[in-house]
């Protein structure tokens, strides 16, 4: 593998070849810039080729870590089982989107990892919000026990749920909105 180096206005910068591109075969191109002598772009060159030849020369993009998470899954699904793709969706979706999903990839490296995965070690598997907003909202507004008195609504397996003006069922719970989620 080859470098150059090229004088621009005043800065200094280099360019070599990597592999073509595996799809298209297109030639493909790493760059860099804003050297202030021959000496800095030639030194940046030779460190950018052995990081590349090593499997560390990291693209220059704009991704943020939950939008590649989710192109490398939708990359490797295929391959997988589904079940094992949700989990990792939602893997991805409660534990690291969370806390580090908006930043760049350029930024994450070993010590955010290891950060990240010290705070979760400590909360232990606490679930934390995803950053969507829930498609699930609340069905029941209250409950009503058999002699009248409001409990809060928590139907359980247990309980036999009926709709008001319907009889039989050990508590009543006046519905929010009518889903079939009430028929536990």
């Amino acid at each position: 593998m080859k470098g150059r180096v090229y004088k621009r206005g005043k800065s200094w910068y280099y360019r070599f070849d990597i592999e073509p591109d595996p799809l298209t075969g297109q030639r493909r191109q790493v760059n860099g810039s804003g050297y202030r002598t021959e000496r800095e772009a030639w030194k940046a060159c030779r460190d950018a080729m052995a990081d590349h030849e090593s499997g560390r020369l990291v693209s220059s993009s704009r991704h943020k870590v939950a939008e590649a998470l989710d192109e490398w899954l939708s990359r490797i699904e295929h391959s997988i089982k589904p079940s094992m793709v949700q989990n990792w969706r939602n893997y991805a979706a409660y534990y690291v989107v969370p806390y580090i999903g908006s930043r760049d990839i350029r930024e994450i490296d070993g010590a955010v990892c290891d950060a990240l995965y010290a705070k979760l070690l400590a909360e232990g598997r606490v679930k934390a919000r995803p950053r969507k907003s829930s498609s699930t909202q609340a069905v029941h507004m209250r409950r009503l026990a058999g002699d009248g008195r409001e409990m809060p609504c928590r139907p359980y397996s247990y309980d036999t749920l009926v709709r008001p003006g319907e009889s039989g069922g050990r508590y009543v719970c006046e519905l929010l909105v009518s889903l079939p989620v009430c028929s536990a």
